[in-house]
């Protein structure tokens, strides 16, 4: 093991409570990662309609709906290092099904379903688990299952 740091102190005491959801992203690194890609799609679809308010309003409901769902694959037993070596397509089939850009009302529908419904049955995260099933998104789990 000598030469090779390891990404966390086998020093520190386990977690008091493991029912906490600890996001794997800080909100701004984040935030600043959901931006950039959407004002890439923004700009191939029509750089002249995305308004600053238009892209706030719309990486805000991304942030909401991305954590969500993260939140929901940990408790699934999906591996945090494949969640986030994956992220950027796990944001594809999220927010970006067949190459396009979801409108704001899609992602305001999103986060009522999951307020009101559980993540776990929303639309975004059942996309999400269609594409684990279909093996078009392969992560790891914690518990030894396939799926």
């Amino acid at each position: 093991m000598d030469g090779f740091p390891l990404p966390f102190d086998l020093n520190l005491p386990p977690d008091p409570d493991p029912d906490v959801y600890h996001p794997l992203m800080d909100d701004n690194d984040r935030r600043e990662e959901l931006e950039n890609q959407l004002r890439t799609n923004f700009f191939v679809r029509d750089v002249t309609t995305a308004t600053p308010e238009m892209i706030d309003r719309a990486v805000s409901a991304q942030l909401e709906i991305e954590k969500a769902v993260e939140r929901t694959l940990l408790d699934e037993h999906y591996s945090a290092q494949s969640i986030l070596a994956k992220r950027n397509s796990i944001r594809g089939f999220l927010f970006y099904p067949n190459g396009k850009l979801l409108h704001q009302r899609t992602y305001n529908q999103y986060i009522q379903e999951i307020q009101n419904e559980g993540t776990q049955e929303s639309t975004p995260y059942q996309r999400v688990l269609q594409a684990i099933q279909s093996s078009h998104l392969l992560l790891d789990r914690t518990d030894g299952r396939l799926f």
